[in-house]
């Protein structure tokens, strides 16, 4: 493992904590801009200033807007 994967990882793993942790917060992954890693944080509407950091353990944060709540649906079944 890499030390900017090992940084990703890290980073990814604190950033799942903010679904809790902040209201606006529906799904947190790993993101690319330009080949570089990301952390996406999507979000029901942008959080106020200073509530998300600019950057997690050096790999930039982007916030993400989901449009509203996510909604897990259960699978139909196929069935005989």
């Amino acid at each position: 493992m890499t030390e900017k994967t090992g940084d990703v990882d890290a980073a990814l793993n604190d950033a799942t904590h903010w679904i809790d942790q902040v209201p606006e917060v529906v799904a947190v992954g790993r993101g690319e801009s330009d080949g570089e890693p990301t952390i996406d944080v999507w979000v029901t509407v942008a959080p106020g200033p200073g509530v998300l950091p600019r950057r997690l353990r050096g790999i930039p944060v982007r916030v993400r807007e989901s449009g509203g709540p996510i909604t897990a649906y259960e699978e139909e079944d196929d069935g005989p």
